[in-house]
């Protein structure tokens, strides 16, 4: 059965807010703050990881489809470039990764 993109989200944005501290609110919001934003394309790019479409991963988002493509690019990119941020990218993936196979 494919991944449900509505729990996807909905997780990813919780798991984001407690390991960056932010509320829930200002990471799906439209403020374009560098550190907001790219926990925005993490939670973007762990959908995409885990089989959600750019389509289904950008309505969920409230973007389109490009910011997707742009966000896994850009998280790819910060992994690459940061071994911080590529240690918290493996953290946020390894814990949507559990939350999708315990609770869908």
């Amino acid at each position: 059965m494919p991944p449900n993109p509505k729990h996807i989200w909905s997780e990813g944005v919780e798991i984001a807010s407690t390991m960056s501290g932010f509320p829930r609110h200002t990471i799906v919001g439209r403020r374009r703050f560098m550190p907001l934003a790219l926990w925005r394309q993490i939670i973007m790019a762990g959908m995409v990881k885990l089989g959600c479409g750019y389509s289904e991963t950008a309505r969920w988002a409230r973007r389109d489809h490009g910011n997707v493509i742009h966000a896994c690019k850009a998280v790819q990119q910060t992994a690459e470039q940061f071994p911080l941020w590529r240690e918290r990218i493996a953290q946020f993936d390894t814990k949507l990764e559990q939350f999708l196979t315990t609770k869908c």
